[in-house]
């Protein structure tokens, strides 16, 4: 995170303005399907025609796969401290 601009806000005493940018990363779950050579299929058809065993098939089920992405924001904030519990008032552009 990097801060460009902290002032006090007019008319208060313990509320600040903070401006910057910062590292944001999300996640999405995605399915992944298994991906087999031609050379892999055309051997399971062979096997399968045999009566193979179905220990020996080819599993195509999906699987969940997390890609996660990181991008730099922008952002401004208020941080307060008047309260018993300082807060963090946050908005990313």
């Amino acid at each position: 995170m990097t801060i460009s601009d902290l002032h006090l806000v007019d008319g208060w005493n313990n509320r600040w303005f903070v401006l910057g940018k910062c590292a944001v990363t999300t996640f999405v779950v995605v399915k992944e399907y298994p991906c087999y050579s031609r050379e892999k299929i055309l051997e399971n058809t062979r096997l399968d025609n045999g009566n193979m065993d179905k220990d020996q098939t080819i599993d195509y089920t999906p699987r969940d796969v997390t890609q996660y992405k990181t991008q730099t924001c922008d952002f401004e904030a208020i941080y307060s401290t008047e309260g018993s519990t300082p807060t963090f008032d946050l908005k990313l552009r």
